[in-house]
Parts: C-alpha cells; sequence; structure tokens
C-alpha cells in the first residue's frame, strides 16, 4: 500500500483576513464631507479598495459628487443613490467626525487592501504548492513572488506600484478630465486662455507638475508669483507660499492690495486712509486662511533644528532639507507650494552635480504629496545664452541659471521681461514667455498692459517672437524688431534701474 501524501488528504484552508470597516467608514465620511480634501482623495483611493458592495458603491458617489463639482449635503447625495444607501451615507457623516486622522484612515485602508488582495489570490495557491511534495522549486517560487507583489507600495517597495493600481488612478485621473477637469487655470485670464476661449497653457497648475518662473532681478518674478498665488486662492486652491526672496509680509501686503482694490503704491508710500487700511487687514486676514506662508526654514540653524527631532544630527544636505520642506506641505494640507526663490531651499552645493539631485527630489517629492510645486529662478543673462548681448529676453534652456536640470525637471517654464529696465521706455508693458510646457505649444510671446502702482496685468496678447541663441549680431536683428518705439535716452543720463540691482527682486518694483 503506497503512502498517503500530504496534498492528497485535504485542499488547503482557506485564507479568511479580516479588515477595518471603520477606516472605510473614516475615508468615506472624509470623502463626502470634506469638500476641499474630496478632489485629493479621489485621486488616491479608487472602489476596488472597499470591500463590501455597499462601501464600494459609496465611494461611487463620491466620484460622482467632484465629476460634478458638487458640495456635501444629504438631499444631493440622494440624488446619486438609492434610499437606504443615502440614509447610510447621510448617519456615516453625522455620528462622526469626517477628516480627523484622514491620513491614518487612508494608511489602514491601503494596508488592509494588500492584505485581503494576498489573502484572496497568491496565499492560498502559495500555501497548496507548499503542501504538495511534487510541486516544482520555480513553481513555488513564483507563488512567493505574487504574495510578495500584493504588498508592493508599502514599506521598503514604495518605489513600485501594486499591480493595477496605476491603471484605477489614471482611469480617475481620465473621468476628471472628461468632467471638466482637465484645466487648471492660475486666474490671470489672457496666461491661461487663448483669445477664441481655448486652453493657453495645458494643463496648467495641475497636481504632480512643476512650473519654474525666472527672469532678472526686479522683471516681476515676484509679483506674477503673487498673481497666481492669488488667483489660486480665488479658485479655491490651498497654498503654502514660501516667500523667502520679498518677505512674507511683503507678499501678502501685495495680494490684499488686489483683494481690497487699494493702490499698493500709496500704501507703499504709507498715503492711504483708514477705511483702506482696515479694509486691506481684513483682506489680509482672509487670504492668509488659504494662503499659508512659510519663513525659509533652512535658516538660522532652523535646518540643523530640524533634523535634530528626526535623528539626523547636524548633517546638512539637500536630502534632509527636502525632507524638512515636505513635512511642512504635509502639514499645510496644500494643492499647490511656491517657493520664492526655490534655491533658497537647497545645501550649499559643492559640485554642479548636487543642484541636479537637489532638483529631482524635488521632482519626487511633488509626486508623492500630490502637489504642484512654483519654483523662482534667476534667469541667466551672461554670453550667448540669452541670445547676444543686446537683448536680454528670457529665451530656452539656457535662460535657467545653473544647471540644466531646472529646465529638464519642469513642466511649464514662464518667463518674465520688461523693457522699462534697459531703456528709457514708460513701464507699462509686462512680458511674459511660456518657454517651455510638455503637453501644449511653446515657445509663446505674451505681452500685457502693465501697471506699476498697482502691480496688475490688464489685456494680453500673443505676438511674433521666438527666442534665438546666438551671438551680439544675431541678437540685433531680434532687438530691433522688436524694441518698443519710446523716447530715446538723453546722452549722458543714468538709466535709474539695473539688472545689479543690490536686491534680488523687489515685489514692488
Amino acid at each position: 500500500m503506497g503512502r498517503k501524501r500530504l496534498y492528497e488528504e485535504a485542499e488547503p484552508d482557506e485564507v479568511v483576513v479580516q479588515f477595518d470597516v471603520i477606516n472605510e467608514q473614516a475615508v468615506i465620511a472624509a470623502g463626502l464631507a470634506c469638500d476641499d480634501e474630496r478632489p485629493k482623495l479621489v485621486r488616491q483611493v479608487v472602489s476596488s479598495q472597499f470591500h463590501t458592495d455597499k462601501h464600494e458603491k459609496a465611494w461611487a458617489v463620491v466620484v460622482q459628487m467632484v465629476e460634478q463639482g458638487l458640495r456635501w449635503d444629504p438631499r444631493t447625495v440622494a440624488t446619486l443613490c438609492d434610499a437606504d444607501l443615502a440614509a447610510y451615507l447621510t448617519e456615516l457623516v453625522a455620528t462622526g467626525t469626517p477628516g480627523r486622522n484622514l491620513e491614518q484612515h487612508l494608511e489602514r485602508l491601503r494596508w488592509d487592501d494588500a492584505r485581503m488582495r494576498a489573502a484572496k489570490g497568491p496565499l492560498p495557491r502559495l500555501l497548496a504548492s507548499l503542501k504538495d511534495t511534487r510541486a516544482k522549486p520555480q513553481a513555488l517560487v513564483t507563488a512567493a513572488r505574487d504574495v510578495s507583489a500584493c504588498f508592493d507600495g508599502h514599506g521598503e517597495t514604495s518605489a513600485m506600484p501594486a499591480p493595477g493600481s496605476t491603471a484605477d488612478e489614471q482611469a480617475v485621473e481620465i473621468r476628471l478630465r472628461m468632467a471638466g477637469k482637465a484645466s487648471y487655470p492660475c486666474g490671470i485670464p489672457d496666461l491661461d486662455r487663448c483669445a477664441d476661449g481655448s486652453a493657453r497653457i495645458v494643463p496648467g497648475f495641475a497636481p504632480r507638475r512643476c512650473t519654474w518662473i525666472t527672469g532678472v532681478s526686479g522683471s516681476g518674478k515676484s509679483t506674477l508669483a503673487a498673481m497666481i498665488a492669488h488667483g489660486l486662492w480665488k479658485q479655491g486652491r490651498r497654498v503654502l507660499y514660501g516667500a523667502w526672496e520679498p518677505g512674507l509680509g511683503n507678499v501678502l501686503e501685495l495680494m490684499a492690495c488686489w483683494e481690497a482694490d487699494v493702490c499698493r503704491e500709496q500704501m507703499k508710500l504709507g498715503f492711504c486712509t483708514e477705511e483702506e487700511v482696515r479694509r486691506h487687514h481684513e483682506a489680509m486676514r482672509e487670504i492668509e486662511k488659504g494662503v499659508r506662508l512659510l519663513r525659509n526654514p533652512f535658516r538660522q540653524g532652523r535646518v540643523e533644528e530640524e533634523q535634530g527631532k528626526r535623528g539626523y544630527g547636524r548633517m546638512d544636505t539637500n536630502e534632509r532639507r527636502i525632507d524638512v520642506l515636505a513635512q511642512y506641505i504635509e502639514r499645510s494640507g496644500c494643492d499647490v507650494f511656491i517657493a520664492d526663490l526655490l534655491k533658497r531651499a537647497f545645501a550649499r552645493a559643492r559640485d554642479p552635480g548636487e543642484e541636479e539631485q537637489a532638483l529631482y527630489m524635488v521632482q519626487d517629492m511633488k509626486d508623492q504629496l500630490g502637489i504642484h510645486v512654483v519654483g523662482l529662478h534667476q534667469q541667466n543673462i551672461k554670453g550667448a545664452s540669452v541670445s547676444g548681448v543686446k537683448d536680454r529676453r528670457p529665451s530656452t534652456e539656457s535662460s535657467l541659471m545653473g544647471s540644466s536640470a531646472w529646465f529638464q525637471t519642469a513642466d511649464l517654464v514662464l518667463g518674465v521681461y520688461r523693457e522699462y529696465l534697459y531703456r528709457n521706455v514708460d513701464d507699462n508693458v509686462m512680458e511674459v514667455h511660456v518657454l517651455k510646457q510638455r503637453d501644449a505649444r511653446w515657445p509663446i510671446a505674451l505681452r500685457f498692459e502693465w501697471n506699476p502702482e498697482w502691480g496688475t496685468l490688464g489685456k494680453g496678447t500673443e505676438f511674433d517672437y521666438r527666442p534665438m541663441e546666438g551671438d551680439a549680431e544675431a541678437s540685433e536683428g531680434i532687438d530691433s524688431a522688436f524694441r518698443d518705439p519710446g523716447p530715446k535716452r538723453p546722452t549722458g543720463k543714468r538709466h535709474l534701474r539695473s539688472v545689479k540691482d543690490k536686491h534680488d527682486d523687489d515685489p514692488f518694483g
């Protein structure tokens, strides 16, 4: 009589794994009731991560709310699902505190999903192979790898998404585009859109993208960045603003002048009424609710203090600095992070490759946090890298001072130029050049009406200008073609402004 093998005695036991229903309920309640968090949650969570039919249907309701631009209202939810589910969802929101400890609930939801996927599929196959004495070694190894793959995206394997998760996330992204979420404007009309209404900046200031703004000192980089922050805030997007060059108070004052309809030049000189000051103060307080301000955490020993809390000692590296920066960004819950100047966040480079690596780390950070990063950076104005000697308009790749990685890591590059800095002409025009964008045409040159007293842009029109790289002779033709007609500067009169100004950028200049 032959020996009875173990695998012949019984089938492998079914693996039963419990999951935490409370985490699923907490995430659904946040998706329903937290209007500000909902779009971000829909990009982070897919319906397959819920393990009851009721909760899968509940998450479909959350997705519909984002697609249709709806806010939380029990009566609205009742129109999106059956009465029983609507009553259940209303009870979820009413009996809890939606949004509380949300990050913890999200992490537990993802972990439970990984455990459940392992228990339903590859783990029983692995156990069966272990019990089968005739199983081939390669089959056992493959089954073990399948189990391991279920936990990709967690712990040390976080760089490898779980199979199917990227497809699910991208499908949600495509559905959002279909629902009108394909364009993310900054609130400057003629920069966002063409005269026929089509999008000029595509997709614009979308999550997980980088925008660099460049220009010489005093050209208006900080002013343009403040306009973008103000426009994003007016659309309900949350901004974290590191105004490290112009100063936090200066940037907040500038945005509040626009909001309170106060002349910034009069405010700057103190020629304003008590009523204007009161109105301006109220505007500053209101703006600061949606535009959080961040001091440079890497000055006066702050970086060592932050790193010491994390056990890093006093080693000042870009890796440590960007980790500190990520903590502030995550804590703020922002959609867009603006750094003026971004290079102020980097450690002092000992070789050119360190700046390049720092930029790639910023690129990784915005992907992990799901934010848009706007960084201001100085324009290179030396030699042929700006189309010769005479034409100071920003060109393409070599306009960004330093590493070529500035151009490579950007999804959108904007250059700012004012003829007033170089010639004796009225300061009433500001040019904004789209030097790069990944998903639409470039370069694009726009000439805006500019009011320096109010710091505002008027109508913008596109004009035919294509930046060139070359010597002074080649640039002379460009310079002549685009020189604004204006009074010639009297002989011997010294121009009041220079690219060698002491201050890096003046938000009021």
